[in-house]
């Protein structure tokens, strides 16, 4: 819970010292930053990206969080040019390599990952939006990062597109070892309360100032409903990819 804002549950930070740039090619402009409790944050300033990123981050992080996917933690930070969507650094992480299939010790949780990329129609699911993190032996487990760019902040795209482009997708995952854990991540989403949902599209307008929230929380729960089918499609996809 955040204890700034307790209505909330993405956390807020109070001060926060830029550093270096992160060293990977992002339309974002990102850089590292450490707040005054020393965390680590990549830091996306919304005035490179738009509201509708934050939107989009913001939603992102409160349904995977709901679904079971391993993701950073997250957090906002408001300065004299607007928000900034901060995620947690994850110590010793890369990016994710097909030759890495084989290894990968959480399999549920990216599953669950898949299932989220589906139902919020985010197709910014590059080898660089997974980051792998050792783990026992040489097993590996992947985060989720990055929802900024999911159609669920484009209320006509989000209408009118019915499953994510797999073009720019991360190549080599073993999608048929992905699929118990994406359609139990798309079960409980079908299963969601309205409220729940609500909640979320809420504490994304509630920085993101988006006027169409309503129309945006209508069309969620529509796609939450015939999640199954949803991500059983984008699962079919990426194997015909594969």
């Amino acid at each position: 819970m955040n204890e700034l804002f307790p209505r909330y549950r993405i956390g807020r930070v109070r001060q926060l010292v830029d550093a270096k740039a992160v060293p990977v090619p992002n339309g974002a402009n990102a850089t590292w930053a450490f707040d005054n409790e020393n965390r680590y944050w990549v830091r996306k300033r919304i005035v490179n990206t738009g509201v509708e990123s934050l939107f989009a981050e913001c939603v992102g992080w409160l349904f995977g969080d709901t679904l079971g996917l391993r993701q950073p933690r997250a957090a906002l930070f408001e300065a004299e040019d607007g928000w900034s969507w901060l995620s947690e650094r994850v110590p010793n992480a890369t990016h994710w390599s097909s030759e890495l299939r084989d290894r990968i010790a959480n399999l549920d949780e990216v599953g669950a990952m898949l299932a989220l990329d589906a139902i919020l129609l985010n197709e910014d699911r590059h080898a660089a939006n997974i980051l792998v993190q050792p783990s026992v032996g040489d097993q590996v487990l992947l985060w989720a990062i990055d929802c900024g760019n999911a159609l669920v902040s484009y209320p006509d795209d989000f209408t009118d597109t019915q499953r994510p482009s797999v073009r720019n997708h991360a190549r080599g995952l073993p999608v048929p070892a992905l699929r118990l854990g994406a359609l139990r991540a798309a079960e409980l989403a079908s299963r969601l309360e309205r409220a729940k949902l609500e909640a979320f599209i809420d504490e994304a307008v509630a920085v993101a100032e988006e006027p169409r929230g309503h129309e945006i929380l209508e069309l969620l729960c529509e796609r939450c409903q015939s999640a199954v089918a949803i991500v059983n499609d984008h699962l079919d996809n990426l194997e015909r990819l594969f």
